[in-house]
């Protein structure tokens, strides 16, 4: 979380200042859960978006 100013701020002439702070995330840090296919319409803009929904036994949790 510290590095977030860092990032922003950098001037983009120094952007190669940047692979010394980009790195894989720790184990445990980020989650994946299914959400609801009311985050590809625009109209919907609530933190209901993200709210898990069950498990549909495709087992696609990625993106691709």
């Amino acid at each position: 979380a510290g590095d977030w100013k860092f990032w922003l701020d950098l001037p983009v002439e120094k952007k190669d200042l940047l692979l010394e702070i980009l790195r894989p995330a720790p184990t445990g840090e980020l989650l994946a859960h299914r959400v609801s296919r009311r985050v590809n319409h625009p109209e919907f803009d609530g933190p209901d978006c993200l709210d898990p929904v069950p498990d549909d036994g495709s087992g696609q949790l990625t993106l691709f």
